[in-house]
């Protein structure tokens, strides 16, 4: 009986390694991730089989990816959470003079999505209100930028203009 079990494990070991081996050569694996666990809109993980997706949309796979929330630093810290729904918050905390001369919180209300690689972000609100149609003047209320990558923990975003890369990093 013991010799049937091992002799079955041994079995199925080997079919799942040629299953693999199969399955790895008739589709290239996405980059750095294979299964993803990502936080949902109430807090529970949900997990995603991220090479399916790619097989059937790659904007759809970067759009599961995408959700959560993540961080970087430009001009300040920016913490950006992106929901299923289409819907965002980005907070720039600022520090030091630019804090006493603009402000020291600035909240801005997004939709978004991922078209054609791209992510596309249109700011609808946020507060203080003075400060974000400044931001607005300024900065524009969309932009449309290429995703160079994405992984589990790493967002890199182009801006429109080509000229300079933002690093978001997946805040736990």
């Amino acid at each position: 009986m013991n010799r049937f079990r091992t002799t079955f494990a041994v079995a199925s070991l080997a079919a799942a390694l040629a299953m693999f081996s199969f399955f790895s050569a008739s589709q290239p694996a996405p980059e750095k991730i294979v299964l993803l666990t990502v936080p949902t809109d109430t807090s529970r993980a949900r997990q995603i089989d991220v090479r399916r997706l790619a097989a059937v949309d790659p904007d759809e796979r970067f759009r599961q990816l995408a959700l959560g929330t993540w961080q970087d630093y430009h001009h300040g810290t920016r913490t950006l959470t992106l929901r299923s729904d289409g819907t965002a918050t980005m907070v720039l905390v600022l520090s030091g003079i630019k804090a006493r001369l603009f402000t020291r919180r600035l909240q801005l209300e997004i939709v978004w999505s991922i078209e054609d690689g791209k992510m596309h972000r249109r700011t609808v609100g946020g507060s203080p209100p003075d400060k974000v149609e400044y931001v607005n003047r300024r900065a524009g209320v969309a932009v449309a930028e290429p995703i160079l990558e994405l992984t589990d923990d790493e967002m890199v975003l182009l801006d429109q203009n080509g000229s300079q890369k933002y690093h978001w990093r997946r805040v736990p």
